[in-house]
């Protein structure tokens, strides 16, 4: 009989546990956009991510031609964020693999410092209003 018994009160155990984890309780995000720009062209490619500056979740996507859209899924919650933005490219040299002796690409942040780890860039995110974001960055003070 201790079997079943066991079996039983797992059952129950997960039941109790899964019981209000279903997307209804889920709290719904805000769809972020934007646009990009350094030195007035839009950025090809890179990765914005906006980190909460107080308790909270970073969230983030990918930069496209110069847009971006963190949509609602994934989406920022109401509040101040810090924002960093990176874009890598190549720079045409191939160096040392760190792994290997193997040779690869190298690639180099093409985004200052200021907006990335070191990130001056804040957005004020509220529960209404507009969710539009743009960024026009430059590489020269």
């Amino acid at each position: 009989m201790l079997p079943r018994n066991l079996i039983y009160l797992s059952l129950s155990f997960f039941l109790i546990l899964s019981t209000g984890c279903g997307s209804a309780d889920r709290v719904q995000g805000l769809e972020i956009k934007g646009s990009v720009t350094l030195e007035g062209e839009p950025l090809p490619s890179g990765a914005i991510t906006l980190i909460p500056e107080g308790p909270g979740t970073s969230v983030g996507t990918t930069i496209t031609d110069g847009t971006y859209l963190i949509d609602s899924s994934g989406g920022a919650l109401a509040g101040e964020y810090r924002v960093e933005i990176d874009s890598s490219q190549s720079t045409g040299k191939k160096i040392k693999s760190s792994v290997g002796e193997t040779l690869e690409e190298e690639f180099k942040n093409i985004i200052p410092e200021k907006y990335n780890r070191k990130s001056i860039l804040k957005v004020i995110i509220t529960q209404d209003g507009d969710h539009v974001h743009d960024f026009e960055l430059a590489s020269k003070p």
